[in-house]
Formats: C-alpha cells, sequence, structure tokens
C-alpha cells in the first residue's frame, strides 16, 4: 500500500457554482445560538424553563473497570463494583443529606431510576453522571445494589429528539435526585 500514489483532483462543480466546505448544515448555528443564549443556573442543573422544576442534568461517563456492562459478571470485575453509582459532586451530596452509598431515585420528565449516589470532585456542581448499559426492568429496582440501575428509563424518544438527526437526547437529561431515607450498608474492608 506504500507504493500508492495519493493523488488530489480538482473539486468537481454543481450546477455552476464551485463547492465549498460546509461548515454547519442550514438551521444548525441558529440552533446553537438558541441553546448558548439559554441561562444556566449555577447552583443547579437546570436550564431555562427547567431550572425551576429540574434540579440537576444527568450526563454519561465510563467505568474503568467494566465496557459498558460487559464484564460485570465476572468475579475480579465485579470485586471493583456490582453498580453504577449516580456520581455527584460532594457539595451537592452534604445540599441533600446524602453519603456515599445512599440510595435516591433519580426523575427525569419521562421516568425514574433509583441509583447508589458517590461523591466526585471531578463534576461540576449540579451535574449527575452515570454509566449506561446496567440495570434490567422495574421489577429489578430493589436490586440496584447488585445489577445497577438502567439510565434509559429516564431517556424520552417520543418527545425529546434532534430536529436533524431524529436522535433522542441521552445526555443533559433534567432531573431530580430524591433521597430515599435508606443509609449505605457498612464498607467492607478491602
Amino acid at each position: 500500500w506504500r507504493d500508492i500514489a495519493v493523488q488530489v483532483g480538482p473539486p468537481r462543480e454543481r450546477d455552476g457554482e464551485r463547492p465549498r466546505l460546509e461548515l454547519a448544515p442550514e438551521g444548525i448555528p441558529e440552533e446553537l445560538g438558541a441553546v448558548r443564549a439559554e441561562p444556566f443556573a449555577a447552583t443547579g442543573g437546570g436550564y431555562g424553563e427547567d431550572a425551576e422544576r429540574y434540579s440537576h442534568r444527568l450526563i454519561s461517563r465510563r467505568l474503568l473497570h467494566v465496557y459498558n456492562s460487559s464484564g460485570r459478571d465476572l468475579k475480579a470485575l465485579r470485586a471493583r463494583g456490582t453498580t453504577n453509582p449516580a456520581f455527584m459532586h460532594p457539595d451537592d451530596l452534604t445540599d441533600l443529606g446524602l453519603a456515599d452509598g445512599d440510595l435516591v431515585e433519580l426523575r427525569s420528565p419521562h421516568g425514574r431510576i433509583p441509583a447508589v449516589v458517590e461523591a466526585t470532585d471531578e463534576l461540576a456542581r449540579g451535574v449527575v453522571s452515570m454509566a449506561h448499559a446496567w440495570g434490567a426492568g422495574p421489577e429489578d429496582d430493589a436490586k440496584v445494589r447488585e445489577i445497577g440501575a438502567p439510565t434509559n428509563r429516564l431517556v424520552d424518544d417520543e418527545s425529546d429528539f434532534d430536529p436533524i438527526t431524529g436522535m433522542a437526547r441521552q445526555s443533559a437529561i433534567p432531573i431530580n435526585v430524591l433521597p430515599v431515607g435508606e443509609p449505605a450498608p457498612p464498607r467492607r474492608a478491602m
């Protein structure tokens, strides 16, 4: 393959016009401008009208010991974690009266899931970060510490989607974080 000579030809003309690099399809600059103009609540995760109804935004993350949820049934990897924690800024946990390992309910406009919270100062206040592809149906919510929680239940794929691609919003999902009152179990020595 090293002996192949690469040749770049002149640009093709279409409709009598010389083509140009299209930086953004029609409508995208205006859409980005509207998003940029939305007010963001600095002390919480709300944007625009959502700032009054939702305290946080859920974003995606990866866990180091698994790829999505692949490998979570392997004994060596289960020793590193059996759930997909809801990572939050420590000050948000304090404000909610929560500690690492406490159970919460995450509620979006579309659904709700249980979650196990874990503090990290790697996130801004008002942000919750969870790995996807965990958990099962609502009948298994009580097993959140053992099998995790399915973040897809918070996604609305019927009304909250990109008008150009049709892709459902899968990050920056407006949510509320509600303590459920069950304290974390005692930690085992490792």
